[in-house]
């Protein structure tokens, strides 16, 4: 190995691929591993796999790709690519997104508000780079867009929680930087929130990003300056207001989300986050769901992509009020896992009604880790739901 790493240590951060598939060639099978985008507290009898050692890219522009080591952070490669006028699909929404690494965003499937316009990360990429836990190299994808042979197994990597491989490298397409972009702000309850938008849309006014949370409808709107301000009179006569009364901010780094009201109170929150997903007509039934059961009112706050469909439900706290918002979405038929705060010995990640594809799931993860060397929340909710239904 081109580092000394130990192999028998808690916290192993190999600097290369090639590294990374001899550690993992000379351990026991037995030995039992999680991956992760960065240093954690190690646990008893397990050790820590991270990327952050992982660095180096190529940058091609003129094809709009980047491949990139997954230790690399997110703040450093918009930096780079804002020199070239390009960005990822899942630009930073806080300051402490910023500063995760590659590794990490693609290991938690996080999905942006950008996804209305750019589709979900995963999307996005078009390769990966990965070692297996016996220590065998794989990739999968290319370095263009136009690559489709063989099976697609880079997209399968991105939300895997660490229970398929070491992902060491990724592919990405890139996107042209907007010249501009604007945050209007409007208060609003979630049903009127939803029908501006169709109203919107049918009006043919195009936006990147269309949040809602605690009352408050954040719209982005990016492009040229002539095409943002016939998009705000549009959305001014939907309103009834003139443009001079429309609460309008100017993006910042190019971002209609960074600096937002809703994107500081998730860099504020320290609970317990949900992910679900619904139609776009779900939000307000899920809304009214949380508010009639009581939760809403102990402090569970809801956030809406509403352009996609994905809704972050904060927990305060240490999880008491886990088990109600269980029980409100299993109502609901409408299904979603933890994304933040995870714990490998705390149950399922799933929740609400039993997701599908349970056990083509188990069969990939058993098929990528016979053994089950690694440990990660998402193989042990897989292995409990399909072992004890609900």
């Amino acid at each position: 190995m081109s580092g000394a790493i130990n192999a028998d240590s808690a916290l192993l951060a190999p600097a290369s691929s090639a590294d990374a598939s001899e550690l993992l060639a000379s351990m026991e099978p037995q030995r039992r591993l999680r991956i992760k985008g960065h240093s954690q507290d190690p646990a008893e009898g397990i050790s820590t796999l991270v990327c952050a050692n992982l660095r180096g890219y190529e940058h091609s522009p003129a094809d709009q790709t980047l491949v990139a080591a997954t230790g690399e952070r997110l703040g450093a490669i918009e930096q780079m690519l804002a020199e070239h006028g390009q960005r990822i699909a899942a630009f930073p929404l806080t300051t402490s997104q910023r500063d995760m690494t590659l590794g990490a965003i693609l290991g938690s499937g996080l999905d942006t508000a950008a996804a209305q316009r750019y589709g979900r990360f995963r999307e996005s990429l078009i390769g990966a780079e990965f070692v297996l836990p016996d220590g065998t190299r794989a990739h999968s994808g290319g370095r263009v867009i136009k690559n489709v042979a063989g099976y697609d197994l880079a997209k399968i990597m991105a939300g895997s929680l660490g229970a398929l491989a070491f992902v060491t490298a990724a592919s990405l397409r890139l996107y042209p930087v907007p010249r501009r972009s604007v945050r209007l702000s409007i208060e609003a309850d979630i049903p009127h929130a939803i029908a501006l938008i169709e109203q919107a849309h049918r009006r043919g006014i195009e936006m990147a990003t269309c949040e809602w949370g605690q009352g408050l409808l954040e719209l982005g709107i990016e492009g040229p300056s002539e095409a943002i301000e016939a998009a705000v009179r549009k959305l001014a006569d939907l309103l009834e207001r003139k443009v001079g009364e429309l609460e309008l901010s100017e993006g910042d780094q190019g971002s209609p989300v960074l600096g937002s009201r809703l994107a500081a109170e998730r860099e504020s929150f320290g609970g317990m986050i949900i992910k679900v997903g619904t139609r776009l007509s779900g939000a307000a039934e899920l809304q009214r769901a949380i508010v009639g059961a009581g939760l809403a009112e102990r402090g569970v706050w809801m956030h809406s992509h509403l352009g996609v469909g994905i809704h972050y439900l904060g927990l305060p706290g240490n999880g008491a009020l886990y088990g109600r918002l269980d029980a409100v979405l299993r109502s609901m038929s409408v299904a979603g896992q933890r994304v933040g705060h995870l714990d490998p010995a705390g149950g399922s990640i799933f929740v609400g009604r039993r997701p599908g594809g349970l056990t083509t799931m188990r069969r990939v993860l058993e098929s990528f880790d016979p053994h089950g060397r690694l440990v990660s929340p998402m193989r042990t909710s897989v292995i409990e739901e399909t072992e004890n239904p609900r």
